[in-house]
């Protein structure tokens, strides 16, 4: 979540969340399906451990 704070984000609606529940596994298949849904945008997924 800390990387939200650093981001500067230019359009609205593009930012997935879990917001901060610490949901494992959230990220990869959230992005996969962002990428699906919308193939002319680039999709970027920040992960971390721990």
């Amino acid at each position: 979540m800390w990387a939200a704070q650093y981001y500067k984000f230019k359009h609205p609606r593009r930012w997935c969340t879990s917001g901060g529940l610490g949901t494992m596994g959230y990220g990869l298949p959230t992005a996969m399906g962002v990428a699906a849904a919308f193939p002319d945008r680039l999709v970027v997924n920040i992960d971390g451990d721990g």
